[in-house]
């Protein structure tokens, strides 16, 4: 058998047989480091952490959108965060810091609504940091804590013209229902 079940963070991950447990701290907060990257959550009231993060993915739909880049254009965090905040939803904010650099590298943002609809709002990762799992570590953290607030769905936008993403949402669960069509 390749490598070996083990419990992380709640999480059952298989690993190679040359993987070595040392290079992971974890502390009774469920956050850990592995290779130079921690993992934790953070309090709706430090979200502006994540600002340069959101400001990159924002600038990746602008480029991306065929209809709508004036849209992305004019979206600011701060407006991004109002409606987050008007929203009366649960929230809960993860980000992934490499420590050698002292600088985020990836986030996500879930919400669950008075409705007990859950939704992941946002998650990205800076490219130079892709094909290390982190979008992976991230969307099981986000799903494992929608099942525990108990949520009735789960729904997940992407914008128009970012439709490669849903290979990675499809190995979570997620197919594509409605396209809605704005002017």
């Amino acid at each position: 058998m390749e490598g070996v079940l083990r419990p992380l963070g709640g999480l059952m991950y298989r690993l190679g047989n040359n993987f070595n447990w040392n290079q992971i701290k974890i502390n009774l907060q469920g956050d850990y480091t592995m290779n130079n990257l921690k993992f934790y959550l953070i309090d709706k009231d430090k979200i502006e952490l994540i600002k340069p993060l959101w400001v990159e993915l924002n600038r990746y739909h602008q480029a991306k959108s065929i209809y709508f880049e004036e849209d992305f254009s004019r979206n600011t965090f701060e407006n991004r965060i109002r409606k987050l905040n008007r929203a009366e939803s649960l929230l809960r904010i993860e980000v992934v810091e490499d420590i050698t650099k002292e600088e985020l590298v990836a986030y996500s943002i879930s919400s669950v609504s008075s409705k007990k609809i859950g939704e992941i709002d946002s998650i990205y990762v800076k490219k130079e940091y892709r094909r290390m799992n982190l979008g992976d570590r991230l969307m099981k953290g986000a799903l494992r804590w929608l099942a525990e607030e108990k949520v009735d769905s789960k729904k997940i936008a992407v914008a128009y013209g970012n439709e490669e993403v849903w290979k990675f949402y499809v190995k979570y669960g997620f197919k594509p229902r409605i396209t809605i069509l704005e002017d």
